[in-house]
Formats: C-alpha cells, sequence, structure tokens
C-alpha cells in the first residue's frame, strides 16, 4: 500500500491503533461530491467505484487509497466513493491522524510524504491529457522566449 511505504512492520501496528476497520455492503455510498471529508479510506477486500461529474467512473481495487486530498486538507469531497462489492477498509480520520502526529511524528511525517507522492502521480496523469504547460512560453527557462 503506496501510503505506507516505507513504514515497518511495527510502524503499521502503530497505524492500526488510530485506524478504524470498516464494511460496506455492495450500493453503499462512502461519501458524496461535495461533503465534508473527515476521514480517508484504505480498501483491504472487495471494489469500490468512483463517481465525478462529467468523467467516467473509475473501479478501485484492495490495496488503493482513497480521499487523502480531502482528508489532508480539509477540503469538500471531489469525487464520489461507492462500494460495488461486499467491501472492507481501514478509515483514518482527520482526528486520528492529528494524534499520530502528536505521538508518533515520524510515522505521520512518512504518511505525508507517501500522500504528496501518491496525488502527484495523480495529478500529473490528469494533467498530462489536459494541459501541455510545458509548451507555453509563459512557462518557459529559456531566458530567449
Amino acid at each position: 500500500m503506496d501510503l505506507f511505504r516505507g513504514l515497518s512492520l511495527e510502524d503499521a501496528q502503530c497505524i492500526l491503533a488510530f485506524a478504524e476497520h470498516r464494511t460496506f455492503e455492495a450500493g453503499t455510498s462512502m461519501w458524496q461530491v461535495g461533503e465534508p471529508s473527515p476521514f480517508m479510506l484504505v480498501l483491504l477486500s472487495g471494489a469500490l467505484q468512483t463517481q465525478e461529474p462529467g468523467r467516467p467512473s473509475h473501479r478501485i481495487e484492495p490495496g488503493r487509497t482513497m480521499g487523502e486530498m480531502s482528508c489532508l486538507t480539509g477540503h469538500p469531497r471531489f469525487v464520489g466513493l461507492t462500494a460495488i462489492e461486499p467491501s472492507m477498509a481501514l478509515s483514518l480520520g482527520r482526528v486520528h491522524l492529528r494524534s499520530l502526529a502528536e505521538e508518533i511524528p515520524r510515522i505521520y511525517l512518512q504518511i505525508l510524504e507517501n500522500a504528496l507522492d501518491i496525488l502527484t502521480h495523480r495529478a500529473r496523469g490528469s494533467s498530462i491529457a489536459e494541459t501541455h504547460l510545458s509548451a507555453s512560453p509563459r512557462f518557459s527557462l529559456d531566458p530567449d522566449v
């Protein structure tokens, strides 16, 4: 699971002390676009599906983390999420992350670094198809442009 990359088994056990196990029946909505975002999920089993206005839905498989951006920033959800199979997930809330930051800052910082890496890869994947900033002269590093 990318969110926990670089952490030891002992570190993972510490995180589990802060996380909640949640189960979802097929058809259960985890959250809708625009809702508050007090938690993120790490899918352990089953499958989820995203809903984003104007975009195709995506199937989420076990091992994937969802809701990190909204959980970390506190901004409303920009993608809806529904279980399409009976599913089990770990839930880490903002309150859990704050406690982890106070009690074990090293683990919290590693999670933040991993979350930023995940979000960067997702953003790059989205933006490559939508924009070409490198082709714009205003972003050029060439002083003659």
